[in-house]
């Protein structure tokens, strides 16, 4: 498929990207910006259903507010996963994952992990999730022996969330988990 140049290219963080593609207006983005914006047939919404149901992310693509495709995602926890959710246990952390995807997706990670999650959250909904959880969290004496706190974002954990409250800027395999 040849690459075509885009102009007004623009996002609505935890919603779409959108720009025009050789006079297309094309958006690609969740289930519920598509509903919103253009009329979706019922076997989309049934296909989406099935897709999220077997723990897929599902994105749809908008040529000119119509349907046009359809792309299911999913994020399998990295292999280490398990055995570092296991040592923030130990270290009396309870991990839970902030995530935009769909509940059913991140039910089924968090299941897997045995961990719980909080979905379908925007960036800013993140961002008030981790303060209220440092706001619930124990004080903890100050000191550089003390257990960080935790976040578990899209498939990795940042130690001592206060240093990176962006809630959402989570990469599958960012280099901070393996730290």
């Amino acid at each position: 498929i040849p690459l075509r140049p885009a102009s007004n290219a623009r996002t609505i963080p935890g919603h779409a990207a959108m720009a025009t593609i050789t006079s297309r207006q094309i958006a690609v983005g969740s289930p519920r910006f598509a509903a919103r914006t253009a009329l979706l047939p019922a076997d989309i919404g049934r296909l989406v259903s099935g897709l999220e149901a077997n723990g897929k992310t599902v994105v749809l693509v908008l040529s000119d507010g119509q349907p046009f495709g359809l792309l299911a995602l999913r994020d399998d926890p990295r292999e280490d996963a398990a055995s570092g959710l296991a040592e923030l246990r130990k270290l009396g952390i309870q991990p839970v994952m902030l995530t935009g995807d769909n509940r059913r997706a991140a039910e089924a990670i968090g299941a897997a992990l045995g961990i719980e999650t909080r979905s379908e959250l925007l960036p800013e909904d993140k961002l008030r999730t981790i303060a209220a959880l440092k706001a619930r969290a124990p004080s903890r004496p100050a000191s550089p022996l003390r257990r960080p706190s935790a976040a578990w974002v899209r498939g990795w954990w940042t130690p001592n969330i206060g240093a990176d409250e962006r809630g959402g800027a989570g990469l599958p395999n960012n280099p901070a988990g393996k730290s």
